[in-house]
């Protein structure tokens, strides 16, 4: 059987497009599909890594935001007593009723033991001269200790003395902060 020129030219065109395609089948999809998989990689990593950089911004705020609350814990220590403290510090604030030369009598409401800060209400009656009483007022407020005075009320008692009573708050924690 003899072919014709142009029947020859369909085969070699049909030869080279099937030669074309065979090449593109094994040779060039495989890299093009290995090149489509490197690029996701690469936007998988890229994405990793955004993640990454956010949380070590968000550690670094983070670690800021623990010292600034560092700081104002250490600035609270003065304020808040442990509840072990409790006979030292109603000793002092009888003390200064002693000093001051009138009669106090001291109402602290129940402390529990809570590791959280309790707001103890203080109830204070103090009995002598007006003078004699705003001074013990004084030396509570300037005391080592943080009394918050919330109300005040004085009753006259005769010509000299007036009964003061001061209800105030305290602020206790179980452990050491």
């Amino acid at each position: 059987m003899t072919t014709s020129p142009v029947q020859k030219i369909y085969i070699y065109i049909g030869i080279g497009i099937l030669s074309v395609f065979v090449l593109w089948f094994f040779l060039l999809r495989p890299e093009m599909l290995s090149s489509t998989k490197l690029i996701s990689d690469f936007r998988e990593q890229r994405v990793f890594l955004a993640t990454l950089l956010k949380e070590q911004e968000n550690l670094a705020t983070s670690n800021k935001d623990f010292t600034a609350v560092s700081t104002q814990i250490e600035s609270l220590k003065p304020i808040i007593l442990k509840t072990d403290e409790s006979l030292t510090f109603i000793s002092d604030v009888e003390s200064y009723a002693d000093e001051e030369g009138v009669d106090a009598k001291l109402n602290l409401s129940q402390l529990s033991s809570s590791t959280e800060v309790q707001d103890v209400p203080l109830v204070i009656r103090v009995k002598g001269t007006l003078e004699k009483t705003m001074n013990y007022i004084h030396r509570l407020e300037s005391s080592q200790y943080y009394i918050a005075i919330s109300s005040v009320n004085i009753t006259p008692v005769n010509a000299t003395d007036v009964t003061v009573t001061l209800n105030t708050h305290t602020y206790w924690i179980e452990k050491a902060l």
